[in-house]
């Protein structure tokens, strides 16, 4: 069983290798500093043994290739202490988001598989005020 749900946490984060704007958040440091560097980032909340999340995951590494202008950050709520990092955040649920336009916290929401459009769309008005001064 142990080895099931290694090689289930394996395969949820290693998707994140397959394109170079979507990043797996190691710390709440690196968390931060993804924020602060980047100009839009839409950071998904999940895990391996959250159906919905797995189910979402190839939507996610979709838009990350479609919007290689924002930067996508994947916290693993199963890897060590990414739990605690979502709680402090206010996830209440996963799969959940927080789309950032700079260090600002601009949206949030969850989204599975029948919602994926809600994760569309808050993408795309982001993009539309991605100059400075834009307000939302």
């Amino acid at each position: 069983m142990q080895r099931l749900l290694q090689a289930e946490n394996a395969s949820y984060t290693a998707s994140t290798s397959s394109t170079s704007n979507y990043r797996l958040v190691e710390s709440k440091e690196h968390l931060k500093s993804l924020i602060v560097d980047a100009p839009v980032t839409l950071v998904a909340f999940g895990s391996a043994g959250c159906r919905s999340c797995r189910s979402v995951e190839p939507k996610i590494v979709g838009l990350a290739r479609d919007n290689p202008d924002i930067l996508f950050a994947k916290v693993n709520t199963g890897d060590e202490g990414m739990a605690a990092l979502a709680e402090g955040l206010g996830v209440p649920s996963l799969p959940y988001f927080l789309l950032y336009k700079g260090s600002e916290l601009v949206a949030n929401f969850t989204a599975n598989l029948r919602t994926i459009d809600v994760l569309r769309a808050e993408i795309s008005n982001v993009k539309e005020c991605m100059e400075p001064g834009c307000e939302f």
